[in-house]
């Protein structure tokens, strides 16, 4: 099979019941870039036999990254914004090399301060980051953007995808 991108939702553990061996055994030989699984008890087990995943939800990442030698990293969950969390960035960092390039949806269409924090998020714990690509789906301030991609001690290039830029009006100083 040539399947690239594969979802498994639903009520069934299919990684750790017995019935589904055969799906597991033919999962564990698809040449994979993208993997979903919900409901899963043993999802490191199974990702971590993917050697070709290119696109990863966090909490799936933050299970094999430890260890690996991850230098890319995409993230394709962004609407589930309460798992964007410090513990999980910081599974994120212990990847044996460092990750250099790194992509992410956010969903945050009109709260600016969900992309101040994620932002901060990364720039904590990815301090290796050169090339940063964010796919906003909402709006990012001017001030957020400033006062954040500093932080990124190593950023050499950012690209905002979707993003709505919310410019502040200019300041009016009254005359003496």
């Amino acid at each position: 099979m040539n399947i690239a991108i594969l979802e498994f939702t639903g009520p069934h553990d299919w990684t750790s019941d017995p019935k589904f061996e055969p799906i597991r055994t033919a999962v564990s030989k698809m040449p994979l870039i993208r993997l979903h699984l919900q409901n899963c008890n043993q999802a490191a087990a199974v990702l971590r036999a993917q050697l070709t995943l290119e696109h990863l939800e966090i909490g799936l990442a933050s299970l094999i990254v430890p260890g690996s030698p991850v230098e890319q990293l995409d993230l394709t969950s962004g609407y589930d914004t309460e798992s964007w969390d410090d513990k999980r960035f910081k599974s994120l960092s212990e990847s044996t090399g460092p990750i250099t390039k790194f992509s992410m949806h956010l969903h945050y269409p009109l709260v600016d301060e969900g992309t101040r924090q994620t932002l901060r998020l990364i720039s904590r714990h990815l301090r290796e980051i050169e090339h940063l690509t964010i796919i906003v789906l909402g709006c990012i301030s001017e001030q957020v953007i400033l006062d954040e991609l500093p932080l990124f001690r190593s950023l050499r290039r950012v690209v905002f995808i979707a993003a709505n830029l919310a410019i502040s009006p200019p300041q009016v100083h009254p005359s003496p």
